[in-house]
């Protein structure tokens, strides 16, 4: 049996298409489809939704499209610090992957222009 893989990124968020939505959908950018729909927790009819939780629901939303940048981000710094002491340039590419980390988990933590 082969190992799975997941959808390919880069992944983005779809957000609600009425006044009353108050979810997101990740999808895929490549044609892959959905990836995930993230809801707040049920509530009443006509019960506006708790701007801290709103903001929750967009927070996990965040970190799930950010899920194949930070994957490939967590792979290349295992890799450099498996194989720093045989880089050449060694410093140059250690800011490279530290400043490509640093951009995910921006874009993760809803911040991508840091």
């Amino acid at each position: 049996m082969t190992k799975p893989e997941h959808t390919p990124g880069p992944w983005e968020i779809v957000y609600g298409n009425k006044t009353e939505d108050s979810g997101f959908t990740i999808m895929s950018q490549n044609g892959g489809g959905l990836i995930a729909i993230c809801w707040p927790p049920p509530r009443l009819p006509h019960t506006p939704l708790d701007k801290d939780l709103q903001a929750m629901v967009l927070a996990n939303a965040q970190l799930i499209a950010a899920a194949p940048d930070l994957l490939k981000a967590c792979k290349a710094a295992a890799d450099l610090l498996e194989r720093a002491p045989e880089i050449p340039n060694y410093k140059w590419w250690h800011r490279a992957v530290i400043s490509h980390c640093l951009t995910v988990i921006a874009q993760a933590e809803g911040n991508p222009t840091l």
